[in-house]
């Protein structure tokens, strides 16, 4: 769910320096790809060694929800400028070795969905971007799986294992996904987070 937010901090700086989205970087992931732990992998994957623009590598994030092209990305932005986004959004991260379990929850995704909707943080161009490679997302299990088509729904889904750090054994699994669904005449945003045994 997170990755909307580093999204939203690119194109909230491509706004001030419009030459960011164009500039390259190379794919090169580590071995052990932050990808292998997901249930829920990446339909398609770029290639090792390739160059990227920033704009392509935003799409990957958000279409495929690629956990190393989010780790790229979050490297190389600017820090503060993404805290700043952060505070702006009202999302309050856990520091790093923190216990805390639930740190962004429905209202303040709602609260970040709705000023895309409303172009209230982004400009209308870039609001309008961000939504619609979020309704080409490659996750169709969630909110998506209960509209009927052809209506339109701009969402992310995210994926949470909590392990035991004694038994090293997972204790529960959460699955989320939130979006606005393009009812005609009436949208909506729908936000939905769940937690069990399984994902399923």
């Amino acid at each position: 769910m997170l990755k909307v937010v580093i999204a939203i901090a690119y194109f909230k700086l491509s706004e001030i320096e419009p030459q960011i989205l164009s500039r390259e970087y190379t794919y090169n992931p580590t071995e052990a790809s932050l990808n292998d732990i997901e249930k829920y992998k990446p339909k398609n994957k770029l290639v090792r060694g390739n160059s990227y623009t920033v704009e392509m590598l935003i799409e990957h994030m958000i279409k495929d929800s690629d956990n190393d092209v989010t780790l790229l990305l979050n490297s190389s932005i600017d820090q503060t400028f993404l805290r700043k986004v952060f505070s702006d959004l009202n999302i309050t991260l856990p520091t790093s070795g923190s216990s805390e379990l639930i740190f962004v929850g429905v209202e303040r995704i709602s609260s970040m969905l709705r000023a895309l909707y409303l172009a209230s943080y982004l400009n209308a161009d870039n609001s309008q971007k961000l939504l619609t490679l979020m309704s080409q997302t490659s996750f169709s299990e969630g909110i998506a799986s209960g509209v009927p088509p052809p209506t339109p729904v701009s969402h992310k889904f995210g994926e949470r294992e909590i392990i035991d750090m004694d038994t090293k054994k997972s204790v529960s699994a959460e699955l989320h996904d939130c979006g606005i669904v393009y009812k005609e005449n009436h949208p909506y945003i729908l936000c939905v987070m769940t937690e069990g045994s399984t994902y399923e």
